[in-house]
């Protein structure tokens, strides 16, 4: 980089720190999300059994972001450590990689979301399933493709003074194409799965007033929208032939920003609902039996009246709270 021209090395620093900016307010506002809903996680997720499939997927996905944010500051960021060329393209690598595992682990949220609301029977295990690695396997072997070649590089004196990086990453292959295609089929995927998810909750609950299913609608809508247009973006901007580009990749940043909270925020209310009727949506992901004792259900039962929980041994049926005292027979099953 030392023989090019002062304009040109000013738009090289002007570009990679508004870039770090517009990335480490995404670093920052997910990380402010995940402190102030850290008494949630503790009172709501914490309790829950060992191997309950939403524990699993609730903190596979918030610790694996928070490591990703944590390998990519120490990568990528301006902080002026020495690491070794090895190290470098280790620590690349396995960002990408907790990235893309947070991704799965956001996507396959709302579809098990989706395989509850379509009443949990095993034929929806098959279908969706496929469905789900149809898209998934294409999207992870693409972007292995597009990924694996790249490695670290020592930095030039400019580069290390000015940028503080402490490597500086390239690649020789041709496979560039490969990631606006993979965010094409993300796109594809988040467009058929909302179609899906759209008709389930006119055809199947539409008669339904619950707060879960306004829960599903209004996290999971967002998260749809969201992925559609932002992978939509990220395609476009990714094709060098598409005229359009993301200079400081917002677009990006801001799918790195949603994605994660739409999907922690599904499961945290999910959690706290229960709604006779619906409750297969919450019980599939959670043990109910940890903040609703039996009677209390069977009340809700009887009356069809919602009753939810605040997390302090406070619930809620309709509009009136009810105090119990939990029981020690907690994470038991029902």
């Amino acid at each position: 980089m030392s023989d090019i021209t002062l304009e040109d090395a000013i738009a090289v620093v002007e570009t990679w720190n508004v870039t770090n900016y517009v990335l480490l307010a995404t670093f920052v506002g997910l990380l402010y999300y995940y402190v102030t809903t850290f008494d949630e996680e503790v009172a709501k997720i914490w309790p829950q059994p060992t191997f309950k499939l939403g524990r699993i997927l609730f903190l596979a996905l918030r610790y694996s972001t928070i490591l990703a944010i944590s390998l990519e500051l120490t990568a990528g960021y301006p902080a002026y450590i020495n690491m070794s060329i090895p190290a470098c393209t280790n620590v690349f690598k396995l960002w990408w990689a907790c990235v893309a595992m947070g991704n799965v682990f956001a996507e396959a949220i709302f579809w098990i979301c989706l395989y509850a609301l379509l009443g949990g029977k095993r034929k929806y295990v098959y279908l969706l399933g496929a469905g789900f690695m149809a898209f998934a396997l294409p999207i992870i072997a693409l972007q292995s493709v597009y990924i694996f070649p790249w490695h670290a590089a020592a930095v030039d004196p400019f580069e290390s003074a000015i940028l503080g990086k402490p490597c500086a990453y390239s690649t020789e292959n041709s496979n560039l194409e490969l990631y606006p295609i993979a965010a094409y089929i993300a796109f594809a995927r988040a467009i058929v799965i909302a179609i899906v998810a759209v008709v389930t909750l006119f055809v199947r609950y539409r008669r339904h007033n619950s707060s879960l299913i306004n829960v599903v609608k209004r996290e999971g809508g967002m998260y749809y929208i969201s992925a559609a247009v932002l992978h939509f973006f990220v395609g476009l901007t990714s094709n060098v032939g598409s005229g359009i580009e993301d200079r400081y990749a917002i677009a990006a940043a801001v799918r790195r920003f949603l994605i994660p909270i739409f999907a922690d925020r599904l499961l945290l209310k999910m959690q706290r609902l229960y709604y006779p009727g619906t409750e297969i949506v919450s019980t599939m992901m959670f043990e109910n039996k940890s903040h609703f004792d039996r009677r209390l259900r069977e009340i809700a039962n009887e009356t069809g009246v919602e009753i939810s929980t605040d997390g302090d041994g406070t619930m809620h049926g309709g509009d009136i709270p009810i105090e119990l005292t939990r029981t020690r027979t907690d994470n038991q099953p029902v």
